[in-house]
């Protein structure tokens, strides 16, 4: 058979494996796949771009609009670094109490935090994003000097002693939890690295 890079994940009886062996596995070979794609090439300097797509349908005035910024975070192939960057950047943004719903929710800038705020860490080149949903048209421009702000705040202060607390309770509280998939994600996660 042609070169093939299978993967079978078990996390049960393992007694029938010979026979998952025999009958089929030991047809395949082995390849080496190249899956490294090239380093993004950083900007010299920020950069912005403004991008225009249809109204949301769902929308409940559709002259409402989404308005994000993103920063581009480490590469996810450094992973202490990446797994620094993620719990960094989960502290600003959750909950009613975040600096990120204080300085951009609650002064009536957006209804709603974006899609895919925070720290997304699922391709190589990691980003953090902000955002708000629900904005009048009017103050898309006024959205990111209130951003930056919050952002250059949080960096300079030290965050509240509780959401550290809080979010080292939620990490703990995740690993003890085992879900009827858990062995399936764990298999995953580790075939991912």
């Amino acid at each position: 058979m042609p070169g093939s890079s299978p993967m079978v994940i078990f996390y049960w009886s393992s007694q029938h494996l010979p026979q998952v062996h025999e009958l089929v596995l030991c047809k395949f070979q082995k390849t080496e796949p190249n899956t490294t794609g090239p380093a993004l090439k950083l900007w010299d300097e920020s950069s912005e771009f403004q991008r225009t797509c249809d109204p949301d349908s769902f929308a409940v005035d559709p002259s409402h609009t989404t308005v994000s910024v993103s920063f581009l975070s480490p590469d996810t192939t450094d992973i202490f670094e990446a797994f620094t960057v993620s719990l960094l950047s989960s502290l600003p943004i959750p909950g009613l109490s975040s600096p990120s719903y204080k300085a951009l929710t609650e002064p009536g800038r957006g209804a709603v935090f974006s899609p895919d705020v925070g720290y997304n860490g699922h391709t190589r080149e990691a980003y953090f994003r902000v955002g708000l949903q629900g904005n009048a048209q009017k103050d898309i421009q006024i959205f990111r000097n209130p951003a930056d702000r919050t952002i250059d705040k949080v960096a300079k202060n030290r965050l509240e002693d509780d959401r550290i607390e809080a979010l080292l309770h939620k990490i703990e509280i995740q690993m003890k939890h085992r879900s009827a998939s858990f062995g399936f994600t764990l298999a995953s996660k580790v075939a991912s690295c």
